[in-house]
């Protein structure tokens, strides 16, 4: 028997002499003294790894999924809330500015019989002060009112020549919708439309105002009546040219003034002429998701605002749901891994367990180690059973063989690769008069040289 096999069944003999290597190619090294080095704790923790990304990675998709889907639906709801009040206002200036056509139609022939024929032609007109709440005016050629639907307010005889609206109609022949300003008689937020009145060649010859008082009940009620959303929406009506807020469902907001251009870009962008919808910081610091139609007659836009604290509180709640969901998933997939391999590497341990406290005797063949399941692991095992029978029998074998090579009477002297001797027999012993000891490592050339 070779050194190498003698060592080898020294290790199987008693595991715990053998050399590092062997141990650890038994697998009994480190196994319970590093049990974060074991292959199952290894192949459980990748297991739990690869679930686990999956499982998140699957939570985050879906919850940004959800939120980007959620955020275009609610933005195009929005979008179309704004549409829609942007085309009620439009139809509603618009029923106005007819109205205000139709009477300047027959103001140019009432102008030509004074004062009290204009004030008898508006008030015959019995549908201008429901579509006037501020009143309608008459103006001259110089820019004064002639006549008015409320003679009390004391505007006749008032040039209103600097106001735009009124300047556009004399001046210029065209019917436009102002900005909002204080009235100077009425001393709240107003707004005019103004439409030429023209005689029958077709020159100006004054003007019909028509002026909306924004503090007393009026046609944008029905846009600022309510506010937008279940909490912290708001709408506006905005005037991009002079960048003013023209009426708000937040009152407090009723002309204020938007920041200059280039301290907000989300806000140039609409006061610019885009449409659409947005997330945008307001210009009280809010994020807000912003949804803006254009209103095309009197040139303004509707902005409908909801705070994004508002517009994505379902979905964080959804998603503090999911990630809970995610957590104990994560955790009952643990555990269900955990005892799974623990099940599947059992006979795996009981064999090396079997394998780590067997000992042998020299007439003793090793014991089988237990094959749990005749499946991968109870192939191996049993392929090492084999392979443990193959060597008890060539144990035996060898065993014999030395037993044979001992007894014989011829002189039996063997050598290793590197010409020392590893074995010589009694009789060799007797004839050259060495023992045993004496000749095991030296090179034959003792032989020569005879015992002095």
């Amino acid at each position: 028997m070779s050194g190498n096999e003698k060592r080898g069944w020294k290790a199987l003999r008693n595991p715990a002499d053998a050399p590092l290597s062997a141990r650890r190619l038994l697998g009994l090294h480190g196994v319970r003294s590093l049990p974060w080095h074991s292959l199952r704790t290894r192949i459980t923790l990748l297991a739990l790894a690869t679930v686990l990304i999956g499982i998140w990675s699957m939570m985050f998709y879906v919850s940004r999924v959800l939120r980007d889907d959620s955020q275009r639906l609610l933005s195009e709801q929005q979008y179309s809330v704004a549409k829609l009040l942007a085309d009620e206002i439009d139809r509603g200036i618009g029923d106005r500015i007819t109205a205000l056509e139709d009477v300047a139609s027959e103001a140019a022939t009432a102008m030509t019989g004074g004062p009290a024929a204009m004030q008898t032609l508006l008030e015959h007109h019995h549908h201008l002060p429901t579509l006037f709440n501020g009143g309608v005016l008459i103006i001259g050629a110089d820019g004064k009112a002639i006549a008015e639907t409320a003679p009390q307010s004391g505007r006749v005889g008032v040039s209103y020549r600097h106001i735009d609206t009124v300047a556009m109609a004399l001046d210029d022949g065209k019917t436009s919708v102002g900005r909002p300003v204080i009235g100077e008689k009425l001393l709240n937020p107003v707004i005019g439309m103004s439409v030429p009145v023209r005689d029958r060649q077709g020159r100006v010859v004054g003007a019909l105002a028509g002026v909306t008082n924004l503090a007393a009940p009026n046609f944008l009620d029905v846009f600022t009546r309510n506010a937008y959303g279940w909490d912290g929406g708001y709408l506006l009506l905005v005037a991009p040219k002079h960048r003013l807020i023209v009426t708000a469902s937040d009152k407090r907001r009723v002309m204020e003034v938007l920041p200059p251009q280039g301290v907000n870009p989300g806000i140039d962008r609409y006061l610019e002429g885009a449409e659409g919808y947005s997330i945008l910081s307001s210009p009280s610091g809010t994020e807000v998701l912003a949804a803006v139609k254009r209103i095309p007659v009197p040139d303004w836009y509707v902005a409908v605002l909801l705070p994004t604290s508002t517009v994505f509180a379902p979905i964080r709640a959804m998603e503090q749901r999911m990630q809970l969901a995610a957590l104990l998933l994560s955790l009952l997939v643990s555990g269900v891994i955990w005892l799974l391999l623990k099940r599947q590497f059992k006979p795996m341990l009981t064999a090396a367990n079997a394998l780590a406290t067997l000992t042998l005797e020299k007439e003793q063949a090793p014991h089988p180690l237990p094959v749990g399941r005749q499946d991968e692991v109870g192939d191996l095992i049993s392929g090492f059973n084999r392979l443990l029978a193959l060597l008890a029998e060539r144990e035996e074998h060898l065993h014999m063989f030395s037993h044979i090579v001992e007894q014989s009477p011829e002189s039996i002297l063997i050598t290793g690769i590197d010409r020392r001797i590893i074995y010589a027999n009694a009789a060799c012993c007797a004839i050259t008069g060495y023992a045993a000891g004496e000749l095991i490592g030296k090179t034959p050339r003792l032989l020569h040289s005879g015992r002095t």
